[in-house]
């Protein structure tokens, strides 16, 4: 049996035995919320084991100073900003973040949190989805939960983590009504809501946006370690 992780593209051969009831028995190791492909075979096959990692330490949340750098959207760029505290780029009363739908890059350095071999990156919350780069390398892209990416080893110091997310097009949308600019142009299409009134997003609650964490590195190994 082969186990594919459509998120990170990693294959492997599953670990197989014999149950009690003389049934074949496939160990899949699955994260709450996380899917995985598993292939079956009519025929033996020879490949690499599925990597087994364990953790070897309790998580340990990143703290430091973040740089935030909008990238694209709009209607406008909103103006960069640093912090130690993750929340929704909405609540930094910034109206131009508010209105805001598009990418920004949070990027922060940072030590080796401990001994591992392999690390698990958990970006706790995102909204909404996050393209994630360590030391200059993409490890993926997230876009559903759990938020979370192996990164194989750290450096001892001078790490640097960059987390690209993108939120929805909501607050967009909210505020062209909220102003009334008509961008509802359709050719062929009455644009109504589910009551069959004139669609109006102007009353809806701002969307959260951004990195919201928190954000933790739990050291991993391998079990034979």
């Amino acid at each position: 049996v082969a186990i594919m992780d459509p998120m990170s593209e990693r294959t492997g051969l599953a670990q197989l035995r014999t149950g009690t009831d003389g049934q074949a028995e496939v160990y899949v190791p699955l994260e709450p919320g996380a899917s995985l492909i598993l292939r079956t075979f009519d025929r033996p096959v020879t490949g690499a084991p599925w990597p087994s990692l364990r953790p070897v330490a309790a998580a340990v949340e990143l703290r430091g100073n973040w740089s935030v750098t909008f990238l694209a959207g709009g209607p406008v760029l909103p103006a960069s900003f640093r912090t130690d505290t993750l929340v929704s780029w909405t609540e930094r009363g910034d109206e131009e973040a508010k209105r805001f739908a598009g990418t920004a890059r949070y990027s922060i350095r940072f030590d080796a949190p401990g001994e591992g071999s392999a690390y698990l990156l958990d970006l706790g919350r995102v909204a909404e989805s996050a393209r994630v780069r360590l030391n200059g390398k993409e490890l993926g892209v997230l876009f559903a939960s759990p938020f979370r990416v192996e990164t194989g080893a750290l450096r001892r110091t001078g790490n640097e983590l960059e987390i690209e997310v993108t939120n929805l097009s909501a607050n967009r949308i909210r505020d062209l009504d909220v102003r009334r600019v008509p961008w509802k142009v359709f050719e062929d299409i009455n644009f109504v809501g589910i009551d069959y009134k004139p669609f109006d997003a102007s009353g809806w609650p701002l969307k959260p946006s951004g990195l919201l964490g928190p954000v933790r590195f739990e050291p991993l190994a391998s079990p034979d370690r």
